[in-house]
């Protein structure tokens, strides 16, 4: 790293003989230069090379001198902004052979975010780094294969076909890296792990959490416009939505998220909370003005939402009264006729609206349909599917049974979540090992079990001192997911990062839903331990 920063110092003037016994033999060396986020230089050394540092090094310093920016300021001026800039520093240790050559069974195993990988045809390397395909988000480790394999001189066909033939000289590679940074001259080098610092378990106390309950609230805030419409997603490696529209699900989730967080008494931006919350609900009201359909997730969700706060339910309640009836419709088919067929998170979604409905009311037979809608999602749905339940049903039996979460079906739900939580230390700590298409992975996905540990961390039942430990690992993971202040100001657009949950700890791509489920996560664990601490 002193080295490159050096030569940055110099002028971009490299001297080889500095670096040429840094790095052991067959390493692999990724340098990006960052300007304030933006990547201006981009330089990489394979496998072969006789002095990978300098060499990675003069490609990304041809990027930089190649920039039109750079390239007219004067010489002083120039000086200073190279001094600003930050560089990140991706070590390969030697490439491991696959004995396979099936590139998606290879896409399968690597360590992602942390394994590179390589396709080398007779004397021919071509490799990729992970920080690498962190700039090019869009593509998964059997695309960027496809391309190597080509690279190297595979037909075209062949490589497409995703399986090299045995009798072919071509080998496929993976290979560990570490990654070090350095923001500007003087600062300290820090490690990073698919990208990012570290959170340390010892990080959780009452006053981060209700700092990233804030930096997410500030990135759903900011993805809304003054006409409630909400974006998608953020791409901040491209400073790009994807999509640039939510789904109408995704901007009742954002409301109900956002009135999750107005209910915490430390939050920082209740005013703007609560504005954004009344433009979503109105322009979702003004869609559906003109009896347009209405999905039953959607119906539901705007359900719980209205019986969680009353003056938003009188806000909307042309809409409201609309989706109670549907809710209850639906319902009432579902408990009564064997032949309706829905996926379990709308089943349970749909369950948990009754129930909101039947607190709120004083009907003995909408609590008696709630009830039935709960039996129905426990007794119809596999118990290996029931993750896609949570945390709708848990709330759900929570609000129509006395001491709901005391049942055999709700201890064993908990049970399988708390199961399936990392519990080895690094980045993946505290998150939730889900299926995948054939393999399991841990990313935002397991965000949804933050509400439901909440809710079980804060009602009396058997097992809450197992939920307890278990939220507090899961509020480690969601701040691992969340961008700070430090990793946003390494992209382009800091404003719009800052806040948002990742995809995954390797994938930089903020789904709004994500964002919007762990904040409602993380006002629910702040409620709990409020709650818990008023009980000692």
């Amino acid at each position: 790293m002193d080295c490159i920063r050096g030569w940055l110092h110099n002028d971009l003037q490299i001297q080889p003989t500095e670096s040429a016994s840094l790095v052991p033999p067959d390493s692999s060396v990724c340098v990006i230069l960052r300007h304030h986020g933006a990547v201006i230089g981009v330089g990489t050394a394979s496998v072969g090379s006789s002095n990978p540092v300098a060499e990675s090094a003069r490609n990304a310093f041809k990027e930089v001198s190649d920039n039109n920016i750079v390239r007219r300021l004067d010489p002083e001026l120039r000086k200073f902004a190279m001094a600003t800039v930050s560089i990140e520093l991706e070590l390969g240790a030697k490439p491991e052979p696959s004995p396979s050559k099936n590139l998606d069974r290879i896409s399968q195993s690597i360590n992602k975010g942390i394994d590179g990988v390589a396709v080398r045809k007779r004397e021919k390397w071509a490799l990729r780094l992970p920080s690498e395909l962190r700039l090019a988000p869009n593509q998964n480790a059997a695309i960027t294969l496809e391309s190597l394999c080509i690279e190297v001189g595979v037909h075209p066909a062949t490589a497409l076909s995703r399986h090299l033939s045995p009798s072919d000289d071509v080998t496929l590679y993976t290979f560990p890296t570490i990654t070090i940074v350095q923001d500007s001259v003087g600062q300290p080098i820090r490690r990073l792990v698919r990208g990012d610092e570290i959170v340390d378990a010892i990080e959780i106390t009452m006053t981060t959490i209700n700092h990233t309950a804030d930096l997410i609230a500030t990135h759903l805030i900011t993805c809304t416009n003054d006409a409630g419409l909400v974006v998608g997603g953020y791409q901040p490696e491209t400073d790009s939505l994807a999509p640039p529209h939510a789904t109408v699900f995704v901007q009742v989730l954002v409301a109900t998220a956002l009135n999750a967080y107005l209910s915490n008494e430390f939050a920082a931006n209740k005013d703007d909370a609560m504005a954004t919350t009344a433009n979503i609900l109105a322009n979702i009201s003004n869609r559906f003005s003109d009896d347009s359909i209405i999905a039953d997730s959607v119906a539901a969700a705007i359900v719980v939402l209205g019986n969680s706060n009353n003056q938003l339910q009188k806000k909307m309640h042309t809409l409201y009264d609309r989706c109670e009836q549907q809710v209850l419709d639906v319902c009432h088919q579902l408990v009564h006729e064997n032949n309706v067929i829905k996926k379990p998170h709308v089943i349970s979604m749909l369950a948990d609206a009754a129930a909101s409905i039947a607190v709120n009311g004083n009907d003995s037979t909408v609590n008696e349909l709630a009830q039935k809608m709960c039996d129905t999602c426990i007794r119809t749905i596999p118990l290996e599917s029931q993750i896609a339940t949570i945390p709708w049903l848990v709330d759900a039996v929570s609000k129509v049974f006395d001491q709901g979460l005391q049942k055999n079906s709700m201890q064993q739900l908990l049970s399988l979540a708390i199961s399936s939580q990392i519990n080895e230390e690094g980045d993946l700590f505290g998150g939730f090992s889900l299926v995948s298409g054939d393999s399991t992975v841990a990313d935002a996905r397991g965000v949804r079990m933050l509400p439901m540990l909440a809710l079980f961390a804060q009602l009396p039942n058997p097992s809450q001192s197992k939920a307890i430990p278990a939220l507090k690992n899961s509020l480690r993971f969601v701040m691992q997911l969340t961008t700070r202040s430090q990793r946003a100001s390494r992209f382009s657009n800091p404003t719009l990062s800052k806040g948002g949950v990742r995809a995954a700890t390797w994938d930089a791509s903020m789904p709004t839903e994500a964002s919007a489920m762990a904040l409602l996560g993380v006002s629910r664990a702040i409620k709990a331990f409020k709650v818990a601490s008023g009980a000692r």
